[in-house]
């Protein structure tokens, strides 16, 4: 998809969370070094705050205000030239986002080839879950409209003659296909192009093509994802990821039109 000449891809990410390595930050200059000399010679860090939740002890009289727990964990981000492709290393997984796409095996190769040498590295243990998302903008061709790219039943209200101005309309489909399941989720609104909440600060630079339109328009978001314990192995990861590839394909095939292909699948001369 990614080697059409109107292909819609925005934003691609893939992730594999394994068995925490606490000891992360002693083997970071090695991995950072093989990073600079591989096409990656930016590097940031970054402290990450999620909630924390355990059960409490009992009370003790007259307890104090309870505050909110937050865990905070570092991140590593290696990043190319223009921040188009960035790689987040943390302790318990790897995850590359990528805004040049060109077409998966390009993406797969780049992903697992810097997988190996950090799995060499610190060898985690096992794979605990393996993601790949998409996201894809459907901005129609001049005198075409969202309704000819996305099949009716993922637009609600939007194309439908109904009083009053419509704001935006959502769609979320999961599937599960024995231990893979994938989201659909397809928003379609007018102006600028509003990314999901959690793409908010995240370390890459996506396209001027997509920043700047202003619209009707809609975004497809595709993930599709594995949660199993088995042991780190790059052959097996690369068979999973391959399988979830399908599924996302699938997926989005199933929302997109006939017209919405033929559009994007113009051949680069």
């Amino acid at each position: 998809m990614g080697k059409w000449k109107n292909a819609p891809v925005v934003y691609v990410i893939v992730q594999v969370r394994y068995s925490p390595v606490l000891s992360l930050k002693t083997y970071v200059p090695q991995i950072q070094e093989n990073f600079r000399r591989n096409g990656f010679p930016a590097f940031d860090s970054r402290f990450n705050f999620q909630l924390a939740f355990s059960i409490p002890p009992p009370p003790e009289p007259e307890p104090a205000e309870p505050a909110i727990p937050l865990a905070r964990t570092l991140s590593y981000m290696f990043s190319n030239r223009d921040r188009s492709q960035s790689f987040v290393l943390e302790e318990n997984g790897l995850t590359l986002h990528v805004t040049d796409y060109l077409d998966f095996s390009w993406f797969l190769d780049l992903f697992l080839t810097h997988l190996e040498h950090i799995h060499g590295v610190i060898s985690p243990d096992s794979s605990e879950r393996i993601g790949l998302r998409y996201i894809d903008a459907v901005l129609p061709k001049p005198g075409s409209e969202v309704k000819e790219y996305l099949i009716p039943a993922v637009l609600g209200l939007s194309e439908q003659p109904v009083e009053g101005s419509v704001q935006h309309s959502y769609s979320e489909t999961m599937l599960l296909n024995g231990n893979t399941s994938t989201i659909s989720r397809i928003i379609a609104r007018s102006g600028k192009i509003a990314f999901p909440p959690d793409m908010v600060g995240l370390p890459v630079q996506i396209n001027s093509r997509f920043t700047e339109y202003e619209g009707t328009h809609a975004l497809v978001d595709t993930d599709s994802f594995q949660t199993t314990r088995s042991p780190m192995e790059i052959q097996k990861l690369r068979d999973t990821l391959h399988q979830l590839h399908e599924s996302v394909e699938n997926a989005f095939d199933a929302v997109t039109t006939d017209f919405a292909r033929a559009d994007w699948k113009q051949e680069k001369p």
